[in-house]
């Protein structure tokens, strides 16, 4: 199971358009458009490393659970938070 799979088709914050077929949150926009840059040896690259991991951390080379994740339960009207340590 994927990532976006086991937390982000979860969560409340996931967003997918039928008509456009784009789906996705905030949080993986941000991945998305700065994840490259991360990797570059500059003070610039740090700071942007240290607020994906804050957002997404990663331990050991593993995305842990995002954390904005808000599980989506099928009562209406109910909000959980799952937050993992």
């Amino acid at each position: 199971m994927g990532y976006e799979e086991r937390y982000c088709e979860r969560c409340r914050n996931w967003r997918a358009d039928p008509d456009t077929m784009i789906e996705g949150c905030v949080i993986m926009d941000i991945h998305s458009q700065y994840n490259r840059l991360q990797f570059k040896d500059t003070e610039e690259s740090k700071t942007i490393k240290a607020i994906l991991n804050m957002l997404i951390p990663n331990v050991n080379g593993m995305n842990e659970q995002c954390r904005l994740f808000t599980r989506v339960e099928d009562i209406p009207g109910q909000m959980h938070m799952d937050f993992e340590p």
